[in-house]
């Protein structure tokens, strides 16, 4: 499947070529190789008697662009599209003159039965070029025509006279198959009841944001939308746990549409091991000019309504150091936080007696059954820590299925935009408890 949906457009962006396509099959035939194993995880889970430490949970569907961009970006105008392009190439590299031969010394366009090219041709083929695409098409893709000349769209310039005008990047085609929830946003609303919580921060609202990956696959307005959801709830703090961008060319777009997300006690994030493609430095340096703080390696010390908040960041195994949380009295109310991409980084949560862990990276499985949940993570630990809850003390870990993906191909498995409200033993709130991992 994913051999077939990969478009000309995705292997460039991605550098995915045939290897790349190879990889994505094998993938799914390890998924089937670990469904007895899946099975049987499932089936233990269920059985054993959870801690009850969260409580009350609630999930409900913020948005869907799915069915928005199959009917403007529909596969038959996408074919078509693709069609005239793949023309317009073909006569531009036949338009172009050819090189001077090392033997005959002379120019291998004016051999006998060869007619050569005229400038006419090459004009032509930039104007298909220019007009491959149908007017939906270009007004929906990932960058308008007005961002040509926008910072955020200089990186894909190439002013060289030989060659082809720049293409803007369309939404991958693996948006378009039916059932896959790449576009589907839930909003995941968690009531944690932790006894480590200072009575102080009773209401503490984190909104966490994981793996939004951008590159180039997903169109703008879904990551607009999931920043003004993430305003609308008003929240404290805003985490983002790794991933962020797979390219550097799209860390301009990351920075547009990331710049509005506002909270009160501010934005943290971490990276993860696809910001190494982007750059380490690139990365964060695209954050903090726009306000965000990175604690990657780091702890940050906040005081939020007269009490102490630490806030860290694991990115481990990828990046170091780990953070040094200071070595306080036990008596001492101050909550530890820890945002780690991946949730391999629960023990070493535990044995620093971290309170609440936010992590991501393993998409929540990305492609899940019915029942079954997810069948394969790219974790240590495999699929035991790919989504939801989990504790063990004095340690809480939530993991994220994430908001983005270099393939965005999710089946039982939606985005999801985490709201987590923290609430301490004193707060005198009951909600229903729920399952915890």
């Amino acid at each position: 499947m994913p051999l077939l949906f990969l478009t000309q457009s995705d292997v460039e962006r991605s550098q995915v070529g045939l290897y790349g396509a190879l990889a994505a099959n094998l993938y799914i035939g390890a998924c089937f190789l670990a469904l007895p194993f899946a099975i049987g995880w499932r089936v233990w889970r269920n059985l054993r008697r959870p801690p009850q430490v969260l409580k009350g949970a609630t999930s409900e569907l913020l948005f869907d662009l799915a069915p928005v961009l199959k009917s403007r970006n529909g596969l038959r105008a996408r074919a078509r599209a693709g069609a005239i392009q793949f023309l317009a190439l073909v006569r531009h590299r036949k338009a172009l003159p050819r090189v001077t031969g090392p033997q005959t010394g002379r120019n291998q366009d004016t051999m006998p039965g060869k007619p050569r090219k005229s400038p006419a041709d090459v004009s032509s083929a930039h104007a298909v070029e220019q007009n491959a695409n149908p007017p939906e098409t270009r007004r929906t893709g990932i960058r308008l025509d007005s961002d040509r000349h926008s910072p955020s769209g200089s990186a894909f310039q190439k002013n060289t006279p030989t060659s082809l005008p720049p293409r803007r990047p369309h939404p991958s085609n693996l948006l378009l198959l039916p059932g896959n929830e790449s576009l589907a946003c839930h909003r995941v609303e968690l009531v944690l009841s932790l006894p480590e919580l200072p009575p102080a921060l009773n209401g503490l609202r984190i909104v966490q944001l994981s793996d939004l990956h951008f590159v180039g696959r997903i169109p703008d307005e879904f990551y607009e939308l999931v920043v003004e959801n993430s305003n609308r709830l008003e929240p404290d703090l805003v985490v983002i746990t790794g991933d962020i961008a797979d390219r550097e060319e799209c860390l301009p777009q990351a920075q547009r549409v990331l710049a509005p997300l506002r909270a009160k006690s501010g934005v943290f994030f971490i990276l993860g091991n696809h910001d190494l493609r982007a750059g380490v430095e690139s990365v964060r340096t695209a954050l903090t000019e726009i306000g965000f703080k990175n604690v990657g390696g780091r702890v940050e010390q906040l005081t939020v309504d007269g009490t102490e908040l630490l806030v860290g960041g694991n990115e481990l195994p990828w990046l170091g150091p780990a953070p040094a949380y200071p070595d306080l009295p036990e008596d001492t109310p101050f909550f530890r936080l820890l945002l780690a991409h991946t949730p391999d980084q629960f023990y070493w949560a535990i044995r620093n007696k971290i309170h609440l862990v936010l992590a991501g990276h393993t998409h929540g499985g990305q492609a899940c059954l019915p029942w079954l949940g997810p069948i394969i993570a790219p974790s240590a630990y495999g699929i035991r820590y790919a989504q939801g809850l989990y504790h063990k003390a004095p340690t809480t870990m939530y993991v994220s299925r994430g908001i983005g993906g270099e393939f965005p191909l999710r089946y039982f498995c939606p985005p999801e935009l985490t709201c987590l409200t923290l609430l301490s033993e004193t707060s005198g709130s009951e909600p229903k408890p729920i399952r915890v991992s």
